[in-house]
């Protein structure tokens, strides 16, 4: 993911090839907690003018669509400007409908159901098609606060035991 000023999203092979040499990009992935604050890696006006990626201001729930490992299927919680390719899908709540923070915590507890539902041949993956589907419990919004605060605060101490 990538944001201008941040991370990298995608470049010409020639320039790629440049930058990485100078600078280990961070997946968003690769993390231990679950939220996301920034990358290592950077994107300029210019490249992201040039790609095909999408600019999203947070709070933004991402998903990984793609990959056999860990990847497809794992929630981040995104607290920073950030760009994608189609590789991720960026899952914004509604004001006064669906808190993000809520809703991260859903899909996060959903990692294997959502491992499920994109089952298939030898490239299976999820789509924005598939996670639209997906049935999201809605209590009211203060209740889905309270939840989100309290998962909040679970994922904290497990942080620090880790």
């Amino acid at each position: 993911m990538s944001r201008p000023g941040s991370a990298v999203q995608r470049r010409t092979p020639d320039e790629h090839a440049r930058r990485s040499a100078q600078t280990r990009l961070r997946s968003l992935f690769e993390r231990t907690t679950p939220n996301v604050f920034g990358s290592d890696g950077r994107i300029t006006e210019a490249g992201l003018a040039a790609s095909n990626a999408t600019l999203v201001d947070p709070p933004a729930v991402a998903i990984g669509l793609a990959g056999q490992g860990k990847t497809r299927g794992t929630a981040a919680l995104v607290n920073t400007p950030v760009c994608t390719n189609q590789s991720i899908a960026l899952i914004k709540g509604r004001t006064g409908v669906l808190d993000t923070g809520y809703l991260f915590h859903n899909l996060d507890g959903r990692y294997d159901e959502l491992r499920t539902r994109s089952a298939g041949g030898g490239r299976a993956g999820l789509s924005r098609g598939i996670l639209a589907k997906i049935p999201i419990a809605l209590p009211d919004l203060p209740e889905q606060t309270r939840i989100a605060a309290a998962m909040d605060t679970l994922d904290e101490t497990i942080a620090n035991i880790l």
